[in-house]
């Protein structure tokens, strides 16, 4: 169960190629090579990882460093500077995410908002961007200043639980 919930959230991201359709060239052949591309990639270097960690670091540290251990696999190899690396590297993948996650939303709720399920004004567009990525924006950057981090980090993975268990990919 564990195992299938950790590879559920590795490849969440990829629902978000299908968010952004509208914007494909060709998207009945784009789309599923976008999608192959993606996962191979992917699942390539999530091996490579894999397999640097484990060859740079003992079961003993991987297990103690567990939220940073990226970070002290490349100790070994590139000393302090390589921690340095990998801590901006993961902050750099961490606004990835969650500007996708925030263009993804977006996206959804104008799709919406075009077939009528939601307040037509959701089409408006600000900055040439849907007024939904605003609104999903400021509502992000509130939540995230006045809630505790714990709750935040309790509520997302409870949410990520729940959407396996639906099977919602």
């Amino acid at each position: 169960m564990t195992g299938g919930m950790v590879i559920f959230v590795a490849y969440e991201g990829f629902e978000l190629i299908a968010n952004s359709a509208s914007d494909i060239v060709n998207p009945e052949k784009n789309i599923p090579r976008a999608y192959y591309w993606s996962v191979i990639f992917v699942i390539l270097l999530y091996m490579i990882i894999a397999g640097v960690t484990i060859g740079s670091l003992p079961f003993k540290e991987i297990a103690k460093a567990e939220d940073y251990v990226l970070a002290e696999a490349a100790k070994p190899m590139l000393g302090k500077v390589g921690f340095t690396i990998m801590t901006i590297a993961a902050l750099i993948s961490t606004f990835s995410a969650i500007n996708a996650s925030l263009y993804g939303g977006s996206r959804v709720s104008y799709e919406i908002a075009e077939d009528d399920e939601l307040p037509h004004e959701l089409t408006s567009q600000f900055w040439n961007q849907p007024i939904g990525l605003i609104i999903t924006a400021i509502l992000t950057l509130i939540l995230v200043n006045t809630l505790e981090l714990e709750s935040i980090s309790t509520s997302r993975k409870r949410g990520f639980s729940f959407d396996f268990f639906l099977g919602e990919l």
